[in-house]
C-alpha cells in the first residue's frame, strides 16, 4: 500500500517537528543538567567550608574550656590554701584569746586581792572562760561555711 506524497510529506514534516522538538527538549536538560552539576558543586563547596569553620570553632572551644579548667583548679588550690591559712589563724586567734582571757582572769584576781576581794582565781577564769568557746565556735562556723 502506497502512500500519497503529500500524506508522505505531511508525516515527515510532522517527524521533522517531532524530532527537532525532541532534541530542543534534550538540549534543554542537558543544560538542566549542567546548572544542577554546578549548583551541587556550589553545595559541596560551601558544605566543606562550613565543615572547616565549624572544626575551628570546635577547635578553639576546647582550647578555651581547657584554658578554663586550668583556672579552675588553680583557683581550688588557692581556696585550699586560704582555708588552710584561715584555719591556722583561727587557731592562732583561739590561743591569743585564751592567753588574753587567761591574763585578764590574772589581773582581776589580783584586783579583787588588793580591794580585798573574796573571788578566787579559777572562779575568775571559769566565768572569763565560758566566753572564749563562744567566740571560738562561731569562728570556726564562719570558716566551714556553716
Amino acid at each position: 500500500m502506497a502512500m500519497p506524497a503529500q500524506v508522505q510529506s505531511t508525516k515527515a514534516t510532522k517527524d521533522t517537528q517531532a524530532l527537532t522538538a525532541a532534541r530542543e527538549e534534550l538540549t534543554g536538560l542537558r543544560q538542566q543538567i549542567q546548572i544542577l552539576e554546578t549548583e551541587c558543586n556550589a553545595l559541596h563547596g560551601s558544605l566543606a567550608a562550613l565543615q572547616n569553620c565549624l572544626d575551628n570553632t570546635e577547635a578553639r572551644y576546647i582550647k578555651e574550656i581547657r584554658r578554663q579548667l586550668g583556672v579552675i583548679s588553680q583557683l581550688e588550690v588557692d581556696l585550699g590554701s586560704l582555708r588552710d591559712s584561715l584555719t591556722v589563724q583561727t587557731q592562732d586567734y583561739q590561743a591569743l584569746l585564751n592567753l588574753k582571757m587567761k591574763l585578764e582572769a590574772g589581773i582581776q584576781y589580783y584586783k579583787s586581792i588588793l580591794e580585798g576581794g573574796h573571788q578566787t582565781r579559777q572562779s575568775i577564769e571559769e566565768e572569763r572562760g565560758a566566753i572564749v568557746p563562744l567566740v571560738t565556735s562561731g569562728l570556726s562556723r564562719a570558716l566551714h561555711g556553716q
